[in-house]
């Protein structure tokens, strides 16, 4: 996956961009500290931050593609037939909030609200070792 930010943290991102200031970020890191959690997570509970503008500063700084719904190209019914085509269980997809197709003949393209899941990295760099991994956020 490649990476464009990542030395910046999401916290950093969010004050440069005017997004949530250093005053909300260092209440959120208090939070986190006592409480444990994400720091996006805290910041939209404190009502600092919505899910919109964190996926932007995730997809910021990761270096991957931010989808809204009008970039699915690909329709329910040919997801379910790839997901199953790969032999991968639909119930896990969904209770993982993850939509997986293949645009093309060597890229798989991966959407996550949790972009960042080792073990769902992993899985899918497993079975499709041959393919490109696109990862996106949405």
């Amino acid at each position: 996956m490649q990476k464009t930010n990542s030395l910046l943290l999401l916290g950093e991102i969010l004050v440069n961009d005017g997004t949530v200031s250093s005053a909300d970020v260092e209440k959120a890191l208090r939070i986190k500290e006592d409480v444990g959690g994400k720091i996006g997570t805290i910041l939209i509970r404190l009502g600092a931050l919505s899910e919109d503008n964190l996926f932007s500063a995730l997809a910021e700084q990761q270096g991957i593609s931010l989808l809204s719904y009008a970039d699915f190209s690909t329709e329910y019914e040919e997801i379910k037939q790839f997901l199953k085509k790969n032999d991968i269980d639909i119930e896990w997809v969904q209770d993982q909030q993850l939509v997986v197709w293949e645009k093309g003949d060597e890229t798989i393209v991966c959407v996550s609200e949790d972009p960042l899941n080792e073990s769902i990295n992993e899985y899918f760099e497993t079975i499709f070792a041959e393919k490109k991994l696109e990862w996106c956020i949405a």
